[in-house]
């Protein structure tokens, strides 16, 4: 799997002033809360700080994403996790059962309709990342379910919408199946609640070093740790 040249990222990464940013909050379909909403604005204005052009952009996206993700996750994860069900079903997980079962409704043409979905998916991001030099998006749409949230029992509601409690509040699985655009999550600010939030920063596919170059120069305009409140208590 690996690719020639060897990819290397440089210890000296170059800052991005006149770099454009594309945008989108919600990917298209998504509900985000609005503490995510607003540290994900907060977050876009430090690259306009550092001499960005920031736009908002229209992904095309849809819930069929979502399906799709299932289908294509369900097909791969869900066939390894199935094949441990009759063993060891009761060393499992809610989860990891939930996601074996699944797999076993799920056929080699959902897989195949799942690729056509990822393929549709990348003609409408592809075009902007030639326009644009990375994406930006939240990392999930809630900074977090509960400790002990069970997606096989448990709902998640998000603006007082009932979303799938499995990876509904999560905005990172179009990128697992757009596998080739490498991805960078940073952290956005705290919500409410003191728990922290993130925003995704997605690179044109295999440039990495753009997304290591976006990520150090957001993190040295905003270090996380370096600001005292952010600093994990002893």
């Amino acid at each position: 799997m690996s690719l020639r040249p060897k990819l290397r990222i440089p210890s000296d990464l170059k800052d991005i002033k006149g770099w454009r940013i594309a945008y989108s909050i919600d990917l298209g379909y998504c509900e985000v809360d609005p503490g995510v909403v607003e540290n994900t604005e907060s977050a876009l204005e430090v690259f306009r700080e550092l001499g960005c052009s920031v736009e908002e952009v229209d992904l095309g996206w849809t819930w069929a994403t979502l399906s799709a993700a299932m289908n294509h996750l369900g097909h791969l994860f869900g066939t390894m996790v199935g094949s441990e069900l009759g063993r060891h079903r009761f060393l499992m997980t809610n989860y990891a059962r939930a996601f074996g079962e699944f797999a076993r409704t799920t056929s080699a043409d959902d897989f195949v309709d799942a690729m056509n979905v990822v393929g549709e998916m990348y003609e409408k991001l592809g075009p902007i990342l030639e326009k644009f030099d990375v994406f930006v998006c939240p990392t999930t749409a809630l900074a977090a379910v509960p400790a002990d949230h069970d997606s096989t029992v448990s709902g998640v509601q998000i603006n007082g919408v009932d979303v799938d409690p499995m990876v509904g509040w999560v905005m990172t699985y179009p990128f697992n199946m757009l596998s080739r655009c490498p991805v960078m999550s940073v952290p956005s600010g705290r919500v409410e609640t003191g728990v922290p939030s993130g925003i995704q920063i997605v690179g044109r596919s295999y440039d990495d070093v753009s997304v290591f170059r976006a990520a150090a120069a957001y993190e040295k305009a905003r270090g996380w740790l370096d600001t005292p409140a952010n600093r994990p208590g002893l």
